[in-house]
């Protein structure tokens, strides 16, 4: 964007300075405002990411009691580099904010019974800690705009006397759903009930500006809070 290209010449990285030119005729009414900007697409100078996945899985027949299988997927990324242009420095985005690329660590696991007709099954999915801390300076700071505004309770208006802080980090969160399947062989059919996000677990929440925390981090988390679903399936 035009604006991050001014930004970043303006806060000294001279490789996005040449993107832009301004009008630096001392008569001219607009003297050194900025006439054009390529914000065409340029091609990003490297990106390199190193990850592990690993999968875990088991099962054990316990005869009249049913069989139990298990399974478990893990996620860690250990570096996620960026470099913009190719004079420009190299950022690493490990660990970070949906903002950015995404928290350093995530896995999802579940637990199932087959009994017979029946299947109970339980998955779990866990989102590790976002922070952006790392590459732009801080988690939390107190804000900018609204430093010496107190925080006002929404339910009693009670003033706390904490000041206004914006952060940029989200906390980790663990997702578990719930399912149970009754197989109905003599009509050809199946019947599925079940709850997602069983523990009702929020989305965290991130500040978009200088001072506002309360916007929720949309990609990879639950928005909707508990839900019930079934699903009757039936074949011809």
């Amino acid at each position: 964007g035009t604006y991050n290209i001014i930004t970043q010449c303006l806060q000294g990285n001279s490789a996005f300075c040449g993107l832009y030119t301004r009008d630096l005729n001392p008569a001219s009414p607009t003297y050194f405002n900025v006439l054009t900007a390529n914000n065409n697409y340029v091609n990003v100078a490297s990106q390199s990411v190193r990850f592990m996945d690993v999968d875990i899985a088991a099962s054990h027949n316990f005869g009249r009691f049913g069989k139990l299988s298990a399974e478990g997927k893990f996620y860690w990324t250990f570096s996620d580099k960026t470099q913009l242009l190719g004079s420009s420095g190299v950022t690493n985005y490990n660990g970070g904010t949906y903002n950015y690329d995404a928290p350093d660590f995530t896995a999802n696991a579940n637990l199932r019974w087959d009994l017979h007709d029946w299947t109970v099954f339980w998955n779990v999915q866990a989102i590790g800690k976002g922070s952006d801390a790392e590459f732009i300076g801080y988690d939390t700071t107190t804000s900018t705009r609204y430093a010496t505004t107190a925080n006002i309770s929404v339910t009693s208006g009670a003033v706390s006397g904490v000041p206004t802080q914006y952060k940029y980090h989200t906390e980790a969160k663990i997702y578990h759903d719930l399912s149970v399947q009754k197989r109905l062989p003599q009509y050809n059919a199946e019947v599925i009930l079940g709850v997602k996000n069983l523990f009702d677990e929020p989305p965290p929440v991130i500040s978009t500006g200088e001072f506002r925390s309360g916007e929720a981090g949309l990609n990879g988390y639950d928005m909707i809070g508990r839900s019930f679903f079934g699903r009757v399936t039936k074949k011809f």
